[in-house]
């Protein structure tokens, strides 16, 4: 059962905004990748997607996500992506409230093919545990070797296995 209310912003022939209020019920998502199914037994919130001149922002407030074994409490996203110099967007600021690091690892898993594979082999290893209750980035260029990622974060239980450094 999903029910949702859309409205947008159209200009000079493109949308320039979409918004959203949603709530969907009983989920099964089924990943092609890793072929497992992830159940969601409500997944609800406010969210929106906007151009501003070559960024695309899309965020989300009053996100809620009822898992079977637990409720995540209400949160938030904003990724703004930009082109880089091939024009793929890339994500160059990434905030959000509340995450289980267990939960976003194996959703992460069955969405392998959609991050840079670099990217979700450091996350893999990782084997990440704990809740993270805010966090905000700032990827200059979309730049994802870790050398240049600034971000602050505020975080409970976390749990990081360790890498080997080379």
């Amino acid at each position: 059962v999903s029910n949702a209310r859309v409205w947008a912003t159209w200009r000079k022939g493109v949308f320039t905004q979409v918004q959203s209020t949603f709530e969907a019920y009983d989920l099964s998502l089924y990943s092609v990748f890793d072929k497992s199914t992830h159940k969601i037994l409500r997944f609800s919130g406010d969210v929106g997607w906007k151009r501003e001149g070559d960024t695309y922002i899309i965020a989300g407030d009053d996100v809620f996500i009822d898992l079977p074994n637990h409720l995540w409490p209400s949160s938030n996203f904003y990724v703004a992506l930009t082109p880089d110099a091939n024009k793929n967007l890339v994500p160059t600021s990434i905030n959000f409230g509340y995450l289980d690091l267990q939960d976003v690892q194996h959703f992460l898993a069955s969405m392998s093919q959609t991050l840079p594979q670099s990217l979700t082999a450091k996350l893999n290893a990782l084997k990440l545990t704990g809740e993270i209750q805010s966090f905000a980035s700032n990827i200059p260029q979309g730049d994802f070797d870790g050398e240049h990622i600034s971000f602050n974060t505020h975080f409970t239980r976390v749990g990081i296995e360790p890498t080997k450094t080379t």
